[in-house]
């Protein structure tokens, strides 16, 4: 066999390999990974809100503490508004 063949070859495979491997972790993983993007979404939003506070000389705990106490009480509050009073 041609040695440029071989090589297409067992790229073709690896490949092929290294897809179904990801797939059954992926698999393996769906209820851990829901959780996973879900704080990553919020890390990456709340970055700038707490670099800003940072930046003004607040400390960083001080500032995701904040931060969190004022996207708790944004949510209450939209419950609150949402959900009829009975």
């Amino acid at each position: 066999m041609d040695p440029k063949r071989r090589r297409r070859y067992l790229q073709i495979g690896f490949g092929m390999g290294a897809l179904v491997v990801a797939i059954v972790v992926l698999y393996l993983l769906r209820d851990f990974l829901g959780a996973l993007v879900l704080g990553g979404a919020i890390a990456f939003l709340i970055q700038p809100g707490i670099a800003r506070l940072v930046a003004l000389g607040i400390p960083r705990v001080v500032a995701i503490s904040l931060i969190f106490v004022v996207i708790i009480a944004a949510l209450a509050g939209l419950i609150l508004l949402v959900v009829p009073l009975v």
